[in-house]
């Protein structure tokens, strides 16, 4: 296998360059296998469909070039290229070591000097992705939404998922890969000690969320428990950034929601205290005179700003009239420790869900 041994910068420079170029030689289709990590879409191997006149016999994981295979979006940390080939029918299955799918890769068959074909992100015409491809569909007017339910007879907590402002659009996908806040809880290891639903809106590009939209998602957490199989009692909402829709969304159902888990702040003051005005977003004091669980994350770093405002009032009002608030601020120690800097160090959500405590606090809660 080949592998790259320039410099960073050599390489930061060379992987810019990178041309967008069409699968070439005899490559027909190409499919890929894929997951979900903390940093996004990742790529486990690609299904290569060949032309009936290539002759693929005799080659191996040796003779692939796998270039920009990147493993986190912002430093040139690689993944080790391809771990195996196989070829059967017409079908060669390229296993690799995992690397981020949206990141600008090419895949290159190279024997004797020659690139016998090659291809790139733009050539997969399309992928699966684990745990992903169990969540269904619906849309409204207001949002497109995906739906988890486990495989249970009895009736599960249901999570409300609220993406942050770079997952708006119209597919239902980008808040389901772009990262793994939202899928996380229907994952195998999640759902063995807490099965659950969750319920993942997304909302249109070039908006923001709004009262009409916040309706719409109670609306259709009303018709999935009007389905059955969701304890209504227990209904839980987790969220981060873009002007906390989460805590907006339980300012309006804080008879319906059993618990807040939310993650990062963007200056969504109602009242700002600073200045008396109201934007109509969240009621600090409604979510407080409810005593609504509430555990509030956030990053000592987050470079929005939003941490200072955090620390001056959110934290010393819910602290003085919620007795059953709590909050976690993550020292830029324990956001290294996830490979999250600059600004990355927006994303408290990791160390949040992959906090056992936390978790077993949010699932611990309950209307009834």
């Amino acid at each position: 296998m080949v592998k790259r041994c320039l410099a960073a910068a050599v390489i930061s420079a060379f992987v810019l360059a990178l041309p967008a170029a069409a699968a070439t030689g005899p490559v027909l289709d190409v499919t890929a296998d894929t997951h979900v990590e903390e940093f996004g879409h990742t790529v486990d191997s690609f299904t290569v469909t060949l032309a009936e006149d290539f002759d693929a016999s005799g080659l191996d994981l040796d003779h692939f070039i796998v270039e920009n295979d990147v493993v986190h979006p912002y430093i040139p940390e690689y993944a080790d290229g391809v771990t195996k080939v196989t070829t059967h029918n017409g079908l060669m299955t390229i296993d690799v070591d995992p690397f981020l799918f949206g990141q600008g890769f090419i895949v290159s068959c190279v024997k004797d000097g020659e690139v016998l074909f090659s291809f790139t992100r733009d050539d997969v015409s399309s992928f699966s992705t684990a745990v992903v491809d169990e969540f269904s569909i619906e849309k409204t007017d207001q949002a497109v939404y995906r739906i988890f339910r486990p495989e249970t007879e009895e009736d599960v907590p249901l999570i409300i998922w609220f993406h942050g402002a770079g997952e708006r659009g119209d597919d239902g996908y980008k808040p389901l890969i772009d990262y793994r806040g939202a899928v996380c809880w229907a994952e195998p290891s999640y759902q063995a000690k807490h099965p659950c639903a969750v319920l993942v809106p997304q909302i249109p590009a070039g908006t923001d969320f709004n009262k009409e939209q916040l309706d719409d998602i109670r609306k259709m957490a009303d018709k999935m428990i009007a389905e059955g199989g969701i304890d209504a009692s227990r209904i839980y909402v987790v969220g981060f950034s873009a002007y906390q829709a989460s805590l907006w969304f339980a300012t309006y159902n804080v008879d319906f929601v059993a618990a807040v888990l939310h993650c990062l702040y963007w200056h969504a003051f109602d009242p700002d205290p600073r200045v008396g005005d109201e934007w109509g977003g969240v009621g600090w004091d409604v979510i407080a005179e409810a005593q609504l669980p509430l555990w509030s994350c956030i990053s000592s770093a987050d470079p929005t700003g939003a941490t200072e405002e955090m620390q001056t009032y959110h934290i010393p009002y819910q602290e003085e009239h919620n007795p059953n608030f709590k909050y976690s601020i993550w020292s830029q120690a324990e956001m290294y420790e996830y490979q999250l800097f600059g600004f990355l160090m927006h994303h408290g959500w990791i160390p949040a869900i992959n906090n056992q405590e936390i978790i077993d606090w949010l699932f611990a809660q309950s209307r009834s």
